[in-house]
């Protein structure tokens, strides 16, 4: 029962990471209609940034994201206005298209200039765990899930809380009102 439980835990623990990445998907293809396929590019070429900048400085991978997270934005709002925008109101099929091609320019990019061998941050707590009963608990997962909490409880109170989240929310739900306001 205790492998069982375990198992639970370290899926809970995985799975809010994965919850993260999901309400970027669903943000994305809620208000603007876009399927990005590029998002895991986008994801492996940030942490090839985060595994640079541990390896040259020594910053904690989790730590780094105060870093990481405006440059992805702007990187994200810069291949937004150059590429993306250009298949707006276009069939989902063109975004498909679109960002299939850019990830694979971002992934042939990674493959010349960091190779293809496996990386990864270790930070000084990876290897230690929480004991809670008889589950142990990876630090760095539990690090990792509550930075995604955080975020996430962000992004909720944007959304419910704010001007700005009440009308992206108007557009999810009516893009043609919204856009006549």
């Amino acid at each position: 029962m205790s492998q069982f439980a375990q198992a639970v835990v370290l899926g809970l623990l995985i799975g809010g990471v994965y919850a993260l990445m999901a309400s970027g998907l669903t943000l994305i293809f809620g208000v603007m209609h876009i399927i990005n396929i590029a998002q895991g590019a986008f994801l492996v070429l940030i942490a090839m940034v985060t595994w640079w900048m541990w390896r040259e400085t020594g910053i904690d991978p989790i730590v780094a994201s105060v870093v990481t997270t405006p440059l992805m934005f702007a990187f994200g709002w810069i291949v937004y206005r150059l590429v993306i925008s250009r298949v707006r109101g276009a069939p989902p099929s063109m975004s498909v298209l679109l960002t299939f091609g850019f990830a694979l320019v971002i992934e042939g990019v990674l493959n010349v200039t960091a190779g293809n061998k496996f990386k990864s941050a270790a930070p000084s707590y990876f290897e230690e765990s929480f004991r809670v009963g008889g589950i142990a608990l990876p630090k760095a997962q539990v690090y990792g899930f509550l930075a995604a909490m955080v975020v996430l409880a962000v992004l909720y109170f944007v959304l419910t809380r704010t001007w700005t989240g009440r009308a992206i929310r108007a557009v999810t739900q009516n893009p043609s009102g919204a856009a006549l306001v």
